[in-house]
């Protein structure tokens, strides 16, 4: 009987100190605080920067033919020297005698081939004389592009190291035979440090959405197909319902029950609950 009587007091003492450990357990668990990162939702545009590449060219050039096929007899030019107009910069021996070829403008000589003592046809230029005090940068672009590119629209134009000013020349109404229009922006080179048959970059930038709700892109949650985000509220964590308008790299454009008083959750939200107690450690605006 009194082994009875002990077994049961252990027993009923066992229960009392499990009973004990797991309402410690559930105090626990009530008082559990989260350290988040929050952000102030901001009203602005959504942009995305879309980077084109094109040729740079002589802003003109004139070719230079001869008359009459014949013997170049005398060249007086090479690649990339000057002349100006009316310089006399060949001869050729033709059928009619010899006869002088001077540079129908000023400028810089180019796609110059031909050696003395060459056959030269009246069909093909013998050169051409380059305009290179300005350059071009041509540029095909598609229809949905093509808007970024207003008339007389100045936009910076990246060469190698260096960064040049440009402006967007009046816009062909027509697209080419691939469907893309091309885009013509002239740069002043009066230094001739630009050399033509060179590749030029230009960032633009595109605005996706127009004064939008912004948010971290990494503020938003999905589950079920649905996205949500956790915003602050009397020190706990509130989830709300949200439909993505645009997302890029750094924010994501959203509609929903949400201001710019709010501030979203972008770090510490991963193993929340709606209602989860949190306590603020960084504020992001702060950055």
């Amino acid at each position: 009987m009194r082994k009875v009587l002990l077994w049961m007091t252990l027993l009923i003492l066992l229960m009392i100190i499990a009973a004990c450990g797991q309402n410690n357990d559930a105090d626990e668990e009530e008082t559990t605080v989260t350290s988040v990162e929050v952000e102030q939702i901001k009203k602005d545009n959504l942009q995305v920067t879309k980077t084109i590449y094109g040729m740079i060219m002589p802003q003109s050039q004139m070719p230079v033919t001869i008359e009459q096929p014949g013997e170049v007899s005398e060249l007086h030019v090479q690649n990339g020297e000057h002349v100006s107009k009316d310089d006399t910069i060949a001869k050729v021996k033709t059928p009619m005698g010899e006869m002088s070829v001077t540079a129908p403008r000023a400028g810089k000589i180019a796609k110059l081939s031909a050696q003395e003592g060459d056959f030269q046809t009246n069909e093909e230029p013998l050169m051409v004389v380059a305009d290179v005090d300005k350059v071009k940068m041509n540029v095909a672009v598609s229809e949905s592009d093509r808007s970024l590119f207003k008339d007389d629209k100045e936009v910076t134009i990246h060469i190698d190291e260096d960064t040049y000013k440009g402006k967007v020349l009046p816009v062909d109404p027509l697209p080419n035979e691939g469907g893309q229009f091309t885009i013509e922006i002239e740069i002043d080179n009066k230094d001739e440090k630009i050399s033509p048959g060179t590749t030029g970059k230009i960032a633009m930038k595109e605005t996706k959405v127009k004064k939008g709700l912004l948010v971290p892109t990494e503020a938003v949650l999905q589950e079920a197909d649905e996205n949500f985000v956790y915003i602050v509220q009397d020190g706990k964590a509130k989830k709300i319902m949200v439909e993505v308008i645009e997302t890029q790299t750094e924010y994501t454009a959203i509609k929903g029950d949400v201001n710019t008083k709010d501030e979203v959750i972008v770090n510490g939200h991963f193993t929340l609950t709606d209602g989860s107690e949190v306590e603020v450690i960084k504020d992001g605006n702060d950055k």
